[in-house]
């Protein structure tokens, strides 16, 4: 991580990386102060502390390659704030890492009023096992993710009596040969 963190173009292509996602979600981010749910290596979180936000950061490790950027850890189950502390909080590509997704979502929606998501998802049989693939060699992480289709995560979203208010699909190929789906959605109390 030392090697990464010291490197100018692993940072710059990690922004280039991360900085689309931002601008898909950039408007429907309304508040000044928000909570990222699983900072990792924290590009998503300076393409937003650089558009003038203030980001709180919380993960289960500090694998940030930002001196300035770094995540309150906690133990992945209980958020350590009040409920109610924001107003909004971003999860990005995070919940398909969780053994708890549920129960995480739970808490990011107890401790803000809106969670924008950003998760792999599949429509089909061959979807789930390439976007695992895709995953498994980006992160380099062999062992099984919780991938869920966006019609599970709607159900979920509705069973706990949130309110999905937008989506947004789409599929794209990371290097010209890994394939992925992932959908967008907000969800508010």
């Amino acid at each position: 991580l030392s090697i990464l963190k010291s490197s100018p173009s692993v940072l710059k292509f990690s922004e280039q990386l991360a900085r689309p996602r931002w601008e898909l979600i950039k408007p429907y981010i309304k508040s000044k102060s928000v909570l990222d749910v699983g900072l990792g290596m924290g590009t998503f979180a300076k393409c937003m502390i650089d558009d003038g936000h203030t980001v709180t950061a919380i993960d289960v490790d500090n694998t940030s390659l930002y001196a300035n950027i770094t995540p309150a850890i906690y133990n992945g189950k209980k958020i350590p704030f009040k409920s109610d502390t924001f107003e909004e909080a971003t999860i990005i590509c995070v919940l398909h890492h969780c053994p708890n997704q549920e129960e995480v979502l739970k808490e990011v929606m107890r401790v803000s009023k809106k969670a924008i998501i950003i998760e792999d998802t599949y429509r089909n049989q061959l979807e789930h096992i390439a976007i695992a693939i895709r995953d498994s060699i980006e992160n380099w992480e062999f062992y099984k993710h919780q991938y869920r289709s966006f019609d599970s995560w709607k159900k979920l979203c509705k069973q706990n009596g949130w309110k999905v208010k937008h989506v947004k699909s789409w599929s794209s190929w990371d290097f010209g040969i890994l394939y992925g789906h992932q959908t967008f959605f907000v969800v508010e109390r």
